[in-house]
C-alpha cells in the first residue's frame, strides 16, 4: 500500500468513526430520560458542566500527549475510554451514577478533541492537495451525519422499547476504538523535544497570536449560543406542544441539517467572497435567534433549523483558519486550547440556562440568550471588518 492510500485511509477512517461517536441515540430524548429518573432541568445541565469540567481540566493535557505521543494512540486510548462510558449507559439511572457516566465520557472526548483534527488536517496535507479545508469540513459533517441518523434511529427505536435505545448506544460506543487500530500515524514537521517546550510554544504561540485570540473568542461565542439552543430545543418542544414521539424525527433532521451544510460549507467563499462570510453568518444566527423566540412550534422549529444552518458553516470555518495559523508540532495542543475555552464557557452557562428554564420557563431562558447572540453577531461583524482591513491575508 503506497503512502498516499495511507492518508487516504486515514481520512475515510475518520469520518467514520466521527460518525459512530457522535451516533448518540440517547441524545433525542435525553431530557425526557432524565425527567423519567426524577431530575430536573438543573441536574441535567449540572451532568453537563461535570462533562465540561472534566473536558476542560484534561484538554490541554490530552493535546500535549497527542503532539507527543502521536495521535494514533492518543485517539485509540480515547476512544477505549468513550466505549467503556457508552456501556455504562446501561446501568446509569440516578444522578450519581449519571455524574460517573459524564466523567468517564469527559475524559474520553478530551483525548479525541483536536486530536482527530489535527490528523485530518495533516493527513490530507500529506496528500498534497494543496486544499486542507475539505477534511476538516467533512470530519465535523460526519459528526453530525451520526447524530442525526442516530436521532432517526431513537425515533423508531423508542416505539418498542427504551432498553433498546440504550443497548445500542452501548454497542455503537465500541465502534471507534476498533476502527482506530488502522490508523496510520501522518508526517508532521515537528520537534518534539522536551514535553516544557511544547506546552510553552503553543501557550506562547496563543498569546502572540492575534487571529488565533479573535478567532478563538467569536468561537467561543457563537459554539456556545449553539449549544444552549441544542440544550433548549428540547424544552421548548416539550412547553410547545411537540409530541415525544416526534423529537428523535426533529433531532435527526437538524443534527443531518448541520451535517449536510458542513459538508458543502467549503464553496460559501467561492459564492459570496471571503470578506463578506462572517456578515452572512452574522445575519443567519440574528435572524435564527429572533425565529427560535416566536410564539409557535413551527416558528420555534423554523429558528433551531435556521441556527442549525449557522452551525454548520460557523464550526468548519473557524477550524479551518485556526488551523491555517499554527503549526504542526503543536496543533493539537492548539486545537485543544481552543477547545478548553468553549468548554469552560458550557461549565458556567449550562448551569445558569438550566436554573433558568426551572425557575422563568424555557420561552424566558430563550430571550435571556440575547445576551449571547448580540455579541456574538457583533463579533462575527467585526471579524468581518478586521478581514477587509488586513484584506484577508491574516487570517487566510
Amino acid at each position: 500500500m503506497t503512502k498516499a492510500s495511507h492518508w487516504q485511509r486515514n481520512l475515510t477512517l475518520l469520518n467514520a468513526t466521527s460518525f459512530a461517536r457522535t451516533f448518540m441515540i440517547i441524545m433525542p430524548i435525553f431530557v425526557p430520560l432524565m425527567h423519567s429518573y426524577g431530575l430536573d432541568m438543573r441536574e441535567i445541565m449540572l451532568l453537563q458542566s461535570i462533562f465540561a469540567a472534566v473536558s476542560l481540566l484534561m484538554e490541554l493535557p490530552s493535546g500535549y500527549v497527542a503532539d507527543l505521543f502521536g495521535r494514533k494512540r492518543t485517539l485509540i486510548l480515547g476512544y477505549a475510554l468513550a466505549g467503556a462510558g457508552f456501556t455504562q449507559v446501561l446501568w446509569a439511572d440516578t444522578f450519581w451514577s449519571l455524574a460517573v457516566f459524564e466523567v468517564t465520557l469527559g475524559f474520553a472526548m478530551s483525548f479525541v478533541s483536536g486530536c482527530d483534527t489535527a490528523l485530518a488536517y495533516e493527513s490530507e496535507k500529506a496528500l498534497a492537495t494543496g486544499n486542507s479545508q475539505p477534511a476538516i469540513s467533512r470530519l465535523l459533517s460526519w459528526m453530525n451525519f451520526g447524530e442525526g441518523v442516530a436521532a432517526l434511529c431513537a425515533f423508531v427505536l423508542i416505539k418498542f422499547d427504551i432498553r433498546l435505545v440504550l443497548w445500542t448506544q452501548a454497542i455503537v460506543g465500541w465502534i471507534p476504538f476498533a476502527l482506530s487500530f488502522w490508523l496510520v500515524e501522518a508526517p508532521r514537521i515537528a520537534d518534539p523535544t522536551s514535553p516544557r517546550k511544547t506546552v510553552s510554544a503553543a501557550l506562547q504561540t496563543v498569546r502572540q497570536s492575534a487571529t488565533i485570540i479573535v478567532l478563538t473568542g467569536v468561537f467561543v461565542l457563537t459554539m456556545s449560543v449553539t449549544y444552549l439552543v441544542a440544550w433548549l430545543n428540547q424544552s421548548l418542544w416539550l412547553e410547545n406542544g411537540l409530541p415525544l414521539a416526534y423529537f428523535g424525527l426533529v433531532w435527526g433532521l437538524f443534527s443531518l441539517t448541520i451535517g449536510l451544510v458542513a459538508r458543502y460549507s467549503t464553496h460559501l467563499p467561492e459564492r459570496i467572497g471571503p470578506v463578506k462570510q462572517f456578515s452572512v453568518l452574522a445575519a443567519l444566527l440574528l435572524i435564527g435567534f429572533v425565529a427560535l423566540n416566536g410564539t409557535s412550534i413551527a416558528w420555534i422549529l423554523t429558528g433551531g433549523a435556521l441556527i442549525c444552518v449557522f452551525r454548520g458553516i460557523a464550526a468548519p470555518l473557524i477550524k479551518l483558519k485556526v488551523n491555517n495559523a499554527i503549526d504542526d508540532d503543536y496543533r493539537a495542543t492548539i486545537n485543544s486550547v481552543v477547545g478548553a475555552s468553549f468548554r469552560i464557557a458550557t461549565l458556567v452557562l449550562g448551569p445558569l440556562m438550566g436554573l433558568m428554564v426551572d425557575r422563568q420557563g424555557p420561552a424566558s431562558a430563550t430571550l435571556y440568550l440575547g445576551m449571547l447572540v448580540i455579541p456574538a453577531v457583533i463579533g462575527l461583524l467585526l471579524l468581518d471588518s478586521k478581514l477587509t482591513n488586513r484584506k484577508t491575508k491574516q487570517f487566510a
